[in-house]
């Protein structure tokens, strides 16, 4: 069972948590379904655990919060890795495609859909396999 009970911040040891590297749009999507953002920009987490983002670091480190901790009108959710459910290119006509979603409204649609899969992948590796081949030299 996927643990929708906790939030899950990944990062890099060396450089520490909670650090922001883009604005989004999603802020005023949020805004329009009665979310009170308190930041300008994005801080990322995972609802419940995510091992794969454990390979976007070299030395990964993680931060485990009860979501009772948040003022639940402050964080939001999207269904899957954001950048890709906001990519009109991707998409294939499921309900979350492109939405922003309160914490009800998040757990109404794992309730309905199940938990979005994890992609099975790692980072460091498929980096090092691209880099190594001789086509993109």
């Amino acid at each position: 069972m996927h643990d929708t009970g906790f939030l899950y911040h990944y990062y890099e040891k060396s450089t520490g948590p909670f650090r922001t590297i883009t604005s989004l749009p999603l802020r005023d999507e949020f805004f329009a379904i009665g979310g009170k953002p308190v930041r300008g920009a994005p801080v990322y987490f995972t609802l419940g655990a995510n091992k794969g983002m454990e390979t976007w670091y070299n030395n990964p480190a993680c931060i485990k919060i009860p979501v009772g901790a948040f003022s639940l009108d402050t964080i939001s959710f999207t269904y899957g890795d954001m950048f890709p459910v906001f990519n009109p290119e991707l998409n294939t006509g499921e309900e979350w495609w492109g939405q922003v979603y309160d914490y009800q409204g998040i757990l109404k649609l794992i309730d309905k859909c199940g938990c979005p899969e994890d992609p099975v992948h790692n980072l460091k590796n498929a980096y090092s396999r691209r880099t190594s081949t001789s086509e993109d030299i």
